[in-house]
Formats: structure tokens, sequence, C-alpha cells
């Protein structure tokens, strides 16, 4: 008989995320406004990419210095949305 591992849920694949970039911030020894800056636009970045699958959420484009409307998803195409926050999580993360 074989066993299968669950399938990790985005809560997971977000927390993984998170402890990613903290070790990247570890290892290249950001300074604390450095790191505070890096968590926020991560964050922020993860946040905007949800609010398509999510018309209760407002964007915060245009409440952010320099923050611009996210594009729009393609018409007609089906998107995982938490997946898609994670991804912007790690690749803003990672920038």
């Amino acid at each position: 008989m074989t066993t299968t591992k669950p399938l990790p849920t985005i809560r997971n694949w977000s927390t993984a995320a998170c402890g990613g970039i903290t070790d990247i911030m570890r290892h290249d020894i950001f300074t604390p406004p450095q790191a505070s800056r890096i968590y926020a636009y991560s964050a922020v970045a993860a946040y905007e990419a949800l609010i398509p699958g999510h018309p209760e959420y407002q964007s915060l484009a245009g409440q952010l210095n320099g923050l611009t409307e996210s594009p729009k998803p393609e018409e007609g195409a089906v998107y995982c949305y938490p997946l898609a926050s994670v991804t912007a999580l790690m690749k803003v993360g990672k920038t």
C-alpha cells in the first residue's frame, strides 16, 4: 500500500515564501529599513494579485505612492488567484 502526502495548501505556500524571503534577507544582510520595505512591497503585490478574484477587495493603487493599477486578467481565462498571490509575493520578494 502506498501513502501519499496531502498537497500543500496556499497558506503553506505563502508561509514558505515569506520564510524564503527572510532567508534571503539574512543571507544578504539587509538593514531593518530595507527588510521592512521588502516585506511591505511583497505583501502589497500579493494582495493586489488577489483582487480580481475578490471584487470586495479594494486596490491600493492611487493610495500608495507610485502604485499604479495592476493589469486586468484575460477575459474568459481561468485563474487561481491564491496561487497568483503567492507567486507575486515570491517574485517581488526576490527582486
